[in-house]
C-alpha cells in the first residue's frame, strides 16, 4: 500500500483524539506534529510522568512508526519534588 500525506494529517487526528481522551492528560497542552507517519510530540508540562505516558498511549498506534518525544518538565517543579531534608 503506498503511503499518502494526508495518512499523516489522519494520523495526527487519531494521536491527539487518543491523547485528549486520556483523564491524566486532558489539562496538559502537548502539541503533535506527523511527518512521514513519525509522530512528533512537544509542549511543556510539570510531571516528568505524563511526558512517557504520552508516549505510551500512543505507542502502539497503527501507523505510528516512530515517536520522537520533545516534551519538556518544567525544572523548578521537577526539582521540588526531588529535593528532601534530611538531618
Amino acid at each position: 500500500m503506498k503511503y499518502k500525506k494526508n495518512d499523516d494529517e489522519k494520523l495526527r487526528d487519531l494521536v491527539k483524539k487518543r491523547l485528549d481522551a486520556h483523564p491524566m492528560l486532558k489539562d496538559e497542552h502537548i502539541f503533535v506534529e506527523v511527518l512521514d507517519q513519525q509522530v512528533i510530540l512537544s509542549g511543556v508540562i510539570d510531571d516528568l510522568s505524563i511526558k512517557w505516558l504520552a508516549e505510551d498511549i500512543i505507542a502502539d498506534l497503527m501507523g505510528v512508526l516512530s515517536i520522537d518525544n520533545r516534551i519538556e518538565v518544567r525544572q523548578e517543579k521537577y526539582n521540588d519534588r526531588l529535593s528532601f531534608y534530611v538531618e
